[in-house]
């Protein structure tokens, strides 16, 4: 074969038979050619895709493909471009994404070769099953669209890395999760929970929430300096998460305190004078269980922690949790299998189906949201309040509060009629 300027292509039969074709399609810095080789059984076959490299050349819009599979790239782009600018705990869920749910699917489906419908398909699977940890159904909205997101802004970068021609995640839909009513306790139930709290250590996270609608991470991070007594107020100014990690004492998770979900999500609420005595109360024991302990006691000033002073995560708070729902009757659980049976004689963990709470810590949030839009308080407060970045989201959310509220205060306007 002769030389050949870029956009010029040689065709010549190997002596194995097959044929080969390649094609120029660069220099390197100190101008030596870079080929594309292509092999086929026939020329007729050879000579189309080399026409085909050729046309993409002329036109600017060839990629020079690679042997990377999608999971390789997700590494890289993992540990090359995201992380350098993410949370801690969002690289934790991206890696998670990548080695439990991305990686045993495509395997060592090359890069190239990811096309709308096997990634399509791969979102739909995700959406009825598949879960990490072993309950039924599918992932919920939320990881759903993590999911994709990550996968969306990897393949951007590999788009402006020119290994890709496209973005194939624009030509994918992610799956619709139909959402599960929102559970709001009866004004009952929830005096009922607030009675049975106060005969709990922990019961004063869950009157706290009743009466700020904070996020359970939220709660479990906060700091003494976070309140203000005298102006009566809440600083959120961070979260508390489990994530896992690598350490030189060998740990495979760490708390780790956190900035919150959003930037809207740093804010100020107002506490009521009953909170004010309650957390007061609370911050009485809490000093006494450190008196108690000496200097066993690891001081780094949360309001909420164990009787030595370390913080709780929320999956160990939600045992405690569960005791107070309990006490008042609102833990529903499923009665006992004979599969439980067996596997509680050979001393293994029962498969979770169908035991979670009715009641989640959410479900306070939800209620403490409910309940003030009953009470007549402002849609933009309350948004302020609850962190949404937007009132939109706030009525989005709790619009269904609103029917007996937006009728008194018709009335408001109903001697208009009579002037």
């Amino acid at each position: 074969m002769g030389k050949r300027g870029q956009n010029e292509g040689t065709i010549r039969k190997r002596k194995d038979g097959r044929w080969e074709a390649r094609a120029i399609i660069g220099r390197t810095i100190d101008g030596k050619a870079k080929f594309k080789y292509i092999y086929k059984k026939t020329r007729a076959e050879v000579s189309a895709e080399l026409s085909k490299v050729l046309a993409e050349l002329a036109e600017d819009s060839f990629i020079n493909e690679t042997n990377i599979t999608f999971v390789g790239w997700l590494k890289t782009w993992l540990e090359t471009y995201a992380k350098p600018s993410i949370k801690l705990s969002t690289y934790t869920s991206y890696e998670t994404y990548i080695r439990g749910h991305i990686t045993p699917y495509f395997r060592n489906l090359k890069l190239k070769d990811l096309n709308p419908k096997i990634l399509q398909d791969f979102l739909n699977t995700k959406l009825t099953g598949g879960r990490l940890d072993n309950k039924e159904g599918g992932l919920s909205d939320k990881t759903l669209k993590n999911l994709y997101n990550m996968i969306h802004a990897s393949l951007k970068q590999a788009y402006l890395n020119e290994m890709i021609k496209k973005n194939i995640c624009e030509f994918v839909k992610v799956p619709k999760v139909f959402r599960k009513e929102m559970r709001v306790l009866s004004r009952e139930e929830q005096k009922n929970l607030i009675t049975a709290s106060r005969n709990n250590r922990l019961g004063i996270v869950v009157i706290l929430d009743l009466f700020t609608g904070m996020r359970l991470g939220e709660i479990l991070a906060l700091r003494w300096n976070d309140i203000d007594f005298d102006k009566k107020i809440i600083y959120v100014k961070n979260t508390i998460k489990r994530v896992t990690t690598h350490n030189a004492n060998g740990n495979k998770t760490e708390i780790i305190l956190d900035t919150p979900k959003t930037e809207n999500s740093f804010r100020i609420i107002p506490l009521i004078d009953e909170m004010i005595k309650e957390l007061k109360a609370h911050k009485k024991i809490q000093n006494k269980e450190k008196y108690n302990s000496g200097s066993a006691y690891s001081d780094k000033n949360f309001l909420f922690c164990n009787e030595i002073g370390k913080p709780y995560d929320q999956k160990t708070f939600k045992n405690y949790y569960n005791k107070i729902l309990a006490e008042c009757g609102l833990l529903e659980t499923r009665p006992k299998t004979i599969r439980d049976k067996i596997k509680k004689r050979l001393k293994t963990k029962p498969k979770p189906k169908g035991n979670t709470p009715n009641v989640t810590f959410h479900t306070l949030r939800h209620t403490f949201a409910t309940r003030a839009i009953e009470q007549g308080m402002d849609i933009l407060v309350l948004s302020k309040i609850l962190g949404h970045s937007d009132p939109s989201t706030t009525l989005n959310k709790y619009g269904h509060a609103l029917p007996n509220h937006k009728k008194d205060n018709m009335e408001k306007i109903r001697e208009l009629y009579f002037v």
